[in-house]
């Protein structure tokens, strides 16, 4: 006896007009005790049976089960269940409630039978049980009769009839306390009760504690619909598996013994470590999959093998590397014990998060198998996983006819009329990399133990064709690949009705699911049989029939409806649960569907397609029928139940993680979008890129054409800062990286209101107004908890307004970054790095899809083939080596170098490759023979560069490194091996050059500064370009000649219209020395990479052009500059500080200037200059070093401003007029640091000399000279008496040093730090005196100079600090974490505050006067302000 939902509608009314606002906040006992057993007291009877409450019709025999813990709020269970999981289900479904359900009058006989019931009752609710949890208030893992509901749901619905959603927190709750022997109940009776019941389902009550943990943990996928389906489908044939029994019996490759149930082999050498099925679409390779994991007694092997995993199309669940490994890790735990033991010791909450397939393999897999081959006996046995249809994790073939002709995945609508034959088109070769199961299998289980064997089945066309050359090279060292081919397993006897119904053996082989479509979903003989194995036009033939035969059967009202089930069953991404149906109102339609229960079936709540081939056929966009769904009616439908699902609140599903925007996008519902994605909060968006699903959210948002502004701004958010997205864990996490965007932007906006109410919650919280929210919890450094203050962002003094050129940061390399290259289509981008590693990028939305491993140490260079199905790199292990791009693999290491080779070019055929090496050489190599053609003489100096022209008849070279010294550049007549010209100009050696596409013109690029366009091929030289100021790393042409990109160690990239001789651009953004730079294929974009590690594209249609506001030199004029900011400073922003009043900031910056800023509106006052910088102080052997001005700082009366720079001086300012008062010289090298003393007689300063120097003020003369640091000396501090100086040290120093001013001696070293200590800064009243640096802030005691705390949690380096005035706060800022952290000093160190915005690292912070307000300075070239408002 159940409820309707109708029902329960109308008593969540009644209960609201019952109790009132008290309502809210009672528990479901509160409400038994209080009315339920009020109003059934006469009768001693359920609630249900009360005719004046429940009216007949809203009584009925339930669907689900509702598991739920009785302290939870009554109003929390009801409003989950009809406003979330099931919002828009018929209000004719009806769930059974336990407290309206059974009788509630526990001295009643009704009330033992109900209690007795509940398995019947959990059995009898087809849907399955709903968990409503509220995990916070009550853990119901502690509740015995919850457990009891969820064993017997596994019992009787296997784990996929549990509906429970728990947030990665709360699962490592319930993961941790669940255990049924410790469960409380309220009657002892009923603890007995549930634990027999236990008992007697799972055998004992450890083992169901362990089945569930494990699936709480590891959340597996299910394969028994599959293999119950599959099993069934081969009623009839009769199976000569002799060929895998000898493969098993082999044993392991190597092995001497046996190979039976315990696993080895019997006697010989041991066999293949693998066994492949191949064979083509529909002939059965996962039938003999399902086969072979069958019990002896069916005949199959399912006590040898020992894993398994189904592949399929249509479940994006089971592609994801991350989901296998989980599934593959609950069965192997199943088998082995102490891989079990090693598992349940595993983090719940931190399974539940991880998103990578490598560390997921590493804690699930290699480690627990590790264990159990390290058993003692273990030796000789096997583990055996068999993956099934690898071909099924290829993604959807883009078809080679002209471009418009390409199907659009989500709407499955063609551009043009159909080819001459679509099924048979030739598909283009696959994206790089992109079958992630294949991609597991040969990078990650293959270092398993070679005592884990594999069975794998196939189609020979999966990975673009080359699965059985990868699984011959990757296995090829541990024991090689057996292959065998389905008929080799398998004998027909004519047996199934299916076969009998096609006509016997006339029809055996080819497609097989033809004849279970013929013989199970038409009537017999209604199909002549055929006179040869059936085909894909036979399959199409008789779905059609089927369909055709069943819409006829249908009423016309329901033909809509029926459609309508048919466009959402195919727009789904994965089988849809039966429960989700329901909600959308189609679950009672199921059985219309053409060919149920067989075309379309319902297994384990979910809906499922029967095989691959019906799918193609209703979505052929030139198949001849009338039954083609309209996808875009089936996205919309579960758009919009996905949709109100999330504007109800609480955790979404990971369906709605995973695909909302995906349906959103494909219906193009605009406004929806703009809700989930812009507000009014970003939690969807938090849940989405904590739970891993971001790239793939981004990638489906950028699918979207004509967005609306909102959205094309949030287009540019997310692919902007996808590299922190990544990494997001709470909403705060999210919202800091809206505040990043420029102030203009409407993300900015949204990010900005969302700060102030998340703001707005947290002091109302700290005033005890209510909860923090779980939005209010800080986005700055891991594990921080919900701050307490209200900060709000009032002043950007130069932050950008508008979106910058750069539309994807790509970290991820761990050293430099040397050479990036885009695949011919432009969809992906290689890169190459001093890490050892390649890795490709997904150029659309920043996501790294493969990391190529195989150089033994730095990989230098890498280009793609013309064709894109290879890849060519080199490396400092004197090899080049080829990849095959499609799947990843390494296919030849092509040796003969003798030193490290710093460059790689292809042919325009594609059929050559040439090399540069460190030995002084260049080899022309044979790509189909891999083998060296030629090589060029030796010229006397190291090759850093090569290129082609285009008809493949010269070669061009340039050299030299430092004190090898050649400035020339050659040109090679390659056929004849010899020079054909040498071009002498540059001053430097050459590091880069370019053949225009045309090949008319070679483009050079040195150390020299230069740029230099020569003629071809009579060598003259043409223009001298001179606009940069440093080395020239990379020179490339766009794709029609007209421009030319350069990259410089300026740290900026050039654009060159070479028609005009201007230059176009400037990109401003790397942080480090850029490396390279490529144009991509279509001209749009431009790709980078540097020391830094990290990658990155620009969009070229985006720059614009503005007045010159530089001289280029010779001939080049600079058009523009496009950097993160339009106003204030042009590089980083190296220091802030407040005049005395709190009116005015100062700031320091990189870029040769420091300014002077109206506080409250952001108009800068003063521009002043910097004097030249010092000779001598490159941080890069060759490079200039740029002037900078590294701090400032205004005097106790505000009438000067004194600032240090590279140019070794101090100068002190007029800080109203800036007139220079005067230059103090005494410094040997570059200024760090300045302050004034708080009593005005004294101004401090320090550099990399390792000095700290006095000065006096009024005269302008050095007081004193204090030496004793060994390293640079980058931070000073004053005592309010202005009687003790502190100064710290870098790297090579790491102390703190307190100075007796008027004594000129060193009074204390303070040796607390293990890292540089970049700042020191007394407290107000000098009682405290504190340090940060790259292992974060320590407090001392000023008087005993004993350290009294240590501040590290931070997760990165604190670059500065500052006291607030009252002396109770400190203001951290955060390096890497991009913030400010300020922290209560009286309570402990506790953050308190969280200030978000910078994009870049925070260099500076400052707090005012009157302590309302901290300002603090960024590598974004930014300053901000925030006051306080609580």
């Amino acid at each position: 006896m159940g409820i309707t939902l109708r029902g329960l509608r109308k008593l969540r009314t009644r209960l609201r007009l019952t109790f009132g606002e008290e309502y809210e906040t009672m528990s479901t006992a509160e409400v038994n005790a209080r009315w339920v057993k009020e109003v059934t007291r006469e009768r001693q009877c359920r609630l249900l049976e009360v005719g004046h409450i429940m009216d007949a019709e809203d009584v009925a025999a339930p669907m689900y089960f509702i598991s739920h813990a009785w302290k939870n709020k009554i109003s929390l269970l009801l409003d989950f269940l009809l406003d979330r999981f099931l919002a828009a289900a018929d209000g004719s479904v009806a769930v059974w409630l336990d407290i309206l359900s059974v009788n509630q009058h526990e001295s009643t006989s009704a009330h033992k039978r109900d209690i007795a019931a509940f398995d019947q009752v959990v059995k009898a609710c087809t849907g399955g049980t709903i968990v409503v949890m509220d995990v916070a208030n009550c853990n119901p893992a502690t509740r015995g009769w919850c457990i009891y509901e969820w064993a017997t749901t596994r019992a009787r619905h296997g784990p996929d009839g549990l509906h429970m959603w728990l947030e990665p927190g709360d699962r490592g709750v319930v993961f941790g306390s669940l255990d049924i022997r410790k469960a409380e109940c309220q009657f002892p009776e009923d603890k007995k009760m549930i634990l027999a019941t236990v008992e007697r389902q799972h055998g004992s009550a450890e083992q169901f504690n362990t089945k569930l943990k494990l699936q709480l943990l590891l959340e597996p996928v299910s394969y028994r619909v599959d293999e119950r389906r599959l099993l069934q489908r081969a009623r009839g044939t009769r199976w000569d598996f002799n060929p895998v029994a000898a493969w098993l019996d082999a044993g392991p490759p190597g092995a001497g013994g046996g190979g039976g149930k315990g696993g080895g082999a019997k006697g010989g050498g041991g066999g293949t470590r693998v066994l492949c099925v191949v064979a083509g679409a529909g002939e059965g390779k996962s039938t003999i999959s399902a086969a072979l994991c069958a019990v002896p007694a069916e005949g199959g092997f399912g006590e040898r093998i020992s894993c398994r995993h189904y592949c399929k199309y249509s479940d994006q669940r089971r592609l994801d590397p991350v989901r296998v490994i989980k599934s593959l890790a609950f069965q192997l735990a199943s088998r082995f014990p102490v891989a079990c033991q090693l598992l349940l010791q595993q983090d719940a909450a931190r399974v539940a998060q991880e998103v990578s397939a490598e560390a997921a393999f590493e804690g699930l897999l290699a480690e627990p198998l590790r264990r159990v081959v390290a058993q003692p006996g273990f030796d000789g046995q096997q583990v055996v996983l068999l993956l099934d249809a690898l071909d099924e994790a290829d993604p959807p073939p883009a078809l080679l006819e002209a471009p418009a002709a390409r199907i659009d995945p989500l709407t499955g609508r063609p551009a043009t009329a159909r080819p001459m034959s679509a099924r048979s088109a030739v598909a283009a070769p696959p994206p790089p990399c992109s079958n992630k199961v294949v991609q597991l299998l040969t990078s990650l289980l293959v270092r398993l133990p070679p005592c884990v064997r594999f069975i794998l089945t196939t189609r020979p066309d999966a990975v673009g064709g080359s699965v059985c050359g990868l699984l011959d090279r990757t296995f090829a060292a541990t024991g090689g690949v057996q292959y065998v081919r389905p008929a080799a397993l398998r004998r027909v006897t004519g047996g199934s009705a299916a076969a009998q119904a096609v006509g016997g053996c006339a029809a055996e082989g080819g497609i097989l699911v033809y004849r279970t479509v013929v013989g199970e979903c038409l009537p017999k003989g209604t199909v002549a049989a055929l006179e040869a194995p059936p085909t894909l036009v036979d399959l199409d033939h008789v779905y059609k029939q089927v369909f055709a035969m069943a819409f006829a059967k249908l009423p016309k009202p329901e033909v809509a409806p029926v459609r309508t089930l048919l466009a959402v069953l195919l727009a789904a991404q994965e089988p849809l649960p039966q429960s989700l149906l329901t909600a959308m109102g189609l679950g009672g339609l199921l059985h219309k569907l053409p060919g149920y229960p067989v075309t379309f079936f319902a297994e384990e709540h979910h809906v499922y397609i029967l095989h691959k081939s019906l799918a193609d056929w209703l979505l052929d966009p030139w198949a001849m029928h009338g039954f083609k769904p309209d996808l875009m009616a089936g996205h919309r439908q579960l758009a919009q139940t996905l949709m109100l699902s999330v504007r109800k609140g609480g955790h979404p599903s990971p369906y709605t993680l995973k695909y909302l925007v995906r349906h959103l996008v494909a219906c193009h519902d605009l406004p929806y979008l703009e809700a989930l994605l812009l507000g009014p909060d970003f939690a969807f968006l938090a849940a989405a890129f904590s739970q891993g699903h971001g790239h793939g959210l981004l990638r489906d948002l950028l699918r979207l054409e004509a967005p609306s502004p909102p959205l094309a701004d949030v287009q540019r958010w997310l692919l902007a800062r996808q590299h922190e997205l990544v990494a997001a864990k709470t909403e705060a996490d999210v919202v800091a990286t809206a505040l990043r965007c420029p102030v203009d932007t409407l993300v900015y906006t949204a990010g900005s209101k969302r700060y102030k109410a998340m703001a707005g919650v947290a002091a109302e919280a700290k005033t005890g107004g209510g909860a923090p929210a779980a939005a209010a919890t800080s986005g700055g450094p891991e594990g921080v908890v919900a701050p307490s203050q209200a900060w709000e962002l009032v002043q950007g003094l130069g932050a950008s307004r508008r979106w910058p050129a750069t539309k994807v940061i790509m970290p991820g390399h761990s050293g430099v970054c040397a050479c990036v290259s885009w695949s011919p289509d432009g969809a992906t981008l290689a890169s190459a790095s001093w890490d050892g590693t390649l890795r490709l990028f997904d150029s659309g939305t920043g996501e790294c899809i493969a990391v190529l491993l195989g150089h033994e140490g730095k990989a230098k260079c890498v280009e793609w083939s013309p064709s894109g199905r290879m890849l060519a790199s080199g490396g400092e292990d004197k090899s080049m080596r080829l990849w095959d791009a499609v799947s990843g693999e390494c296919v030849a290491a092509l040796q003969g170098h003798e030193e490290d080779v710093n460059a790689v070019a292809w042919s325009a055929d594609g059929k050559r490759i040439a090399s540069g090496a460190n030995d002084q050489t260049i080899r022309v190599w044979d790509v189909a023979t891999a083998s060296c053609t030629a090589t060029l003489p030796a010229q006397g100096f190291k090759v850093n560069t090569v290129a082609w022209s285009r008809d493949g008849r010269r070669l061009a070279s340039g050299g030299g490194y430092m004190g090898v010294e050649d400035t020339s550049v050659v040109v090679w007549d390659v056929a004849a091996a010899r020079p054909e010209a040498v071009l002498v100009g540059h001053e430097m050696h050459v590091q880069h050059v370019a053949f225009s596409p045309d090949g008319a013109v070679l483009a050079s690029a040195s150390h020299d500064a230069t740029v230099r366009l020569w003629s071809v091929p009579d060598a003259q030289l043409l223009a001298v370009l001179r606009h940069h100021a440093q080395p020239v790393t990379a020179v490339a042409w766009s794709g029609d000649g007209r421009q030319l990109a350069t990259a410089s160690w300026d740290k900026t990239l050039a654009l060159v219209d070479l028609g005009s001789g201007q230059v176009a651009a400037i990109l401003e953004g790397h942080m480090n020395l850029p490396f390279d730079c490529k144009w991509s294929p279509d001209n749009k974009s431009l790709a980078s990479c540097g020391k830094s590690g990290t990658c990155r594209i620009w969009t070229v249609p985006e720059l614009v052009t503005a007045p010159a506001t530089a001289s280029a030199g010779a001939g080049a004029q600079v058009a523009a500059v496009i950097s993160s900011a339009e106003a204030g400073h042009s590089q980083a922003v190296l220091a802030v500080a407040w005049s005395p009043d709190g009116a005015r900031l100062a700031s320091a910056s990189s870029d040769a200037t420091s300014r002077v800023w109206e506080a409250r509106s952001g108009v800068c006052l003063l521009r002043l200059e910097a004097g030249a910088a010092a000779e001598g102080g490159a941080e890069e052997q060759g490079t200039i070093r740029q002037t900078s001005v590294n701090s400032v700082a205004f005097s106790p009366d505000g009438q000067l401003l004194a600032t240090g720079s590279n140019s070794k001086t101090v100068r002190l300012y007029a800080a109203d007029s800036g007139a220079l008062v005067a230059v103090l010289e005494g410094h040997q090298f570059f200024v760090q640091c300045v302050r004034f003393s708080p009593c005005g007689r004294y101004l401090a300063s320090s550099g990399w000399d390792g000095l700290v120097l006095l000065w006096d003020v009024a005269s302008g003369q050095q007081a004193a000279a204090l030496e004793g640091h060994t390293d640079r000396v980058l931070g000073l501090a004053w005592s309010p008496d202005s009687r003790v100086l502190a100064s710290c040290g870098f790297e090579e120093d790491r102390t703190v040093k307190l100075w007796a001013v008027e004594g000129r001696a060193c009074m204390a070293t303070l040796r607390e730090h293990g890292a540089a200590v970049h700042a020191v800064a007394f407290s107000p009243d000098g009682r405290l005196l504190a340090s940060c640096g790259g292992d974060g802030v320590r407090l001392y005691d000023a008087a005993s100079r004993v350290c009294t705390a240590r501040l590290q949690d931070f997760g990165a380096a604190v670059t500065d600090i500052a006291w607030s005035p009252n002396g109770d706060e400190l203001a951290c800022a955060a390096d890497t974490g991009l913030c400010v952290d300020i922290r209560n000093v009286r309570k402990a160190g506790a953050r308190v505050a969280v200030l978000q915005g910078p994009s870049a690292a925070v260099t500076g912070v400052a707090w005012s006067p009157d302590g309302r307000a901290v300002a603090c300075c960024s590598k974004d070239k930014s300053i901000r302000v925030y006051e306080r408002r609580d």
